[in-house]
């Protein structure tokens, strides 16, 4: 009995997640030359992890590269535009704060606005933080509108994100792919046979074999093309997904929730046709896998999504890793990804980068939380334990290269979690309380008249689909 053809591509992704379906979209878009194809995992998880994913701005840049429209996302993807995170009961019952991308305030005399800020708090005067921000007003009242182009118009001074359905992203990916060229393969993949740091044989279902130059590992926490070699462990709280509910029924699109108790918390926001909530709980007993790959790519192979990095739920890293991580091969491809050497170390160090900056960013309200609760608090990296000390001590951020929150957010959550500046900045303290307080109130009343004047984001939704549909319909121009 004769052998089957080897299956031939030039890349193959395994798996058949979100992750694998946008990356071959991607690199279907970026090496149309390139035969891409996709084969799903004997051993894969769920294909979808998340029944929620939020989009980052700068997944606006690979959206279109992915030849992807925020209308696409809006009317096949379930999306809406969230513009704050409301955080409550991280450090008790009564703590509430937004967390937003945008300005908070504005500076002046050469002080950021959070120094000015600490003086009104200081004075009795101030009311919540998120007041001063345009994005968490709108997002408050229900509103929205795209910036404005005009830098210096009040209406520029935010940004947002995107909540999408993931399973419909996976489906619009998959379809997009395929219709791109992107061959499918029915024959599982069930393991590599590693040598010399390069996959040199690929282990199918039946007698089945392949020809391939290159490998994208997209099996999600099975890991099936990379394997356990090289992954890293953190302290992480094992938090685990316990409830995942669906409701119908209209809620506000632009607020995101979450809802933090001593042993769990909840994260609920609202897509275009429905609510959607989760409950994340922490078992005492329970062992966290959360983790990384030291060398996410390595050799002929590139883990992508949750087979390079697992971290906690908060913050939705899944979604904006694999957004870095896309972002960065089509920054760094070469001619033949299959001998690229500098490139991949170049990539393994920003990649490495991005995954430590989101763990940093999970890590302050776990240390926050610990510190309330009187609990051992967790490790600290030399970057968030800077970030926290010169914060708190000075009033100063402290960035680093490849930050994936913003320095808004970062100052947002410092504050609303309780690291608050000992001291204001001498550039602030020149200008008296009541001049401070009667500047930002009217910086404030500007904000509320500017919301007021703009449409609930349903609306808005409907008023861009129909534009849209002029634009492409079969009798645009």
């Amino acid at each position: 009995m004769s052998m089957p053809e080897p299956l031939r591509a030039n890349i193959l992704v395994a798996g058949d997640s979100l992750a694998a379906w946008m990356g071959a979209l991607a690199f279907s878009r970026w090496r149309p030359e390139l035969a891409v194809a996709v084969a799903p995992y004997h051993g894969e998880d769920s294909p979808i992890a998340d029944p929620v994913v939020i989009a980052r701005p700068e997944f606006r840049k690979l959206m279109a590269q992915l030849g992807l429209t925020e209308a696409d996302l809006v009317s096949e993807c379930d999306g809406t535009f969230l513009l704050a995170t409301r955080h409550a009961g991280w450090t008790g019952e009564a703590a509430v704060f937004h967390q937003a991308l945008g300005t908070f305030g504005a500076p002046a005399n050469g002080a950021a606005f959070h120094h000015y800020y600490q003086q009104m708090r200081a004075a009795g005067q101030a009311p919540s933080y998120g007041t001063f921000s345009l994005a968490t007003s709108m997002a408050l009242a229900g509103k929205f509108i795209h910036p404005a182009a005009n830098p210096r118009a009040l209406e520029s001074a935010f940004d947002y994100r995107i909540a999408i359905d993931a399973a419909k992203l996976r489906d619009l990916a998959k379809h997009r792919a395929l219709a791109a060229g992107v061959t499918q393969f029915s024959t599982k993949v069930m393991g590599t046979a590693w040598s010399d740091g390069r996959i040199r044989h690929l282990l199918l279902d039946g007698e089945q074999s392949a020809e391939v130059d290159f490998y994208l590992d997209c099996t999600g926490t099975a890991r099936g093309l990379t394997g356990a070699a090289g992954w890293t462990g953190i302290q992480a709280l094992p938090y685990r997904r316990e409830t995942g509910s669906v409701e119908t029924g209209d809620g506000n699109l632009s607020l995101a929730t979450v809802t933090a108790s001593p042993d769990r918390w909840t994260r609920e926001l609202a897509l275009r046709t429905r609510r959607v909530t989760e409950t994340f709980s922490c078992l005492e007993d329970g062992l966290a896998h959360f983790g990384y790959l030291a060398v996410p790519w390595r050799g002929n192979c590139v883990a992508l999504g949750r087979a390079a990095c697992d971290l906690p739920a908060l913050h939705a890293p899944a979604f904006s890793l694999l957004t870095r991580e896309l972002g960065l091969l089509g920054a760094l491809l070469p001619a033949d990804p299959a001998t690229a050497r500098v490139e991949a170390r170049e990539y393994n160090r920003r990649a490495l980068t991005a995954f430590g900056h989101m763990r940093d960013a999970q890590a302050l309200f776990e240390a926050a939380s610990a510190r309330t609760q009187g609990k051992p608090s967790p490790d600290l990296s030399d970057n968030l334990a800077r970030k926290i000390e010169q914060f708190t001590s000075r009033g100063r951020l402290v960035m680093y290269d490849d930050e994936i929150l913003s320095d808004s957010e970062w100052i947002a959550c410092l504050l609303g979690l309780g690291f608050t500046p000992e001291c204001v900045s001498p550039l602030a303290m020149a200008a008296s309380v009541d001049a401070v307080c009667d500047n930002y109130l009217r910086f404030a009343k500007r904000i509320r008249q500017a919301v007021e004047r703009m449409p609930d984001q349903q609306t808005y939704i409907q008023h861009m689909l129909a534009e849209y549909a002029k634009e492409t319909g079969p009798d645009a121009v």
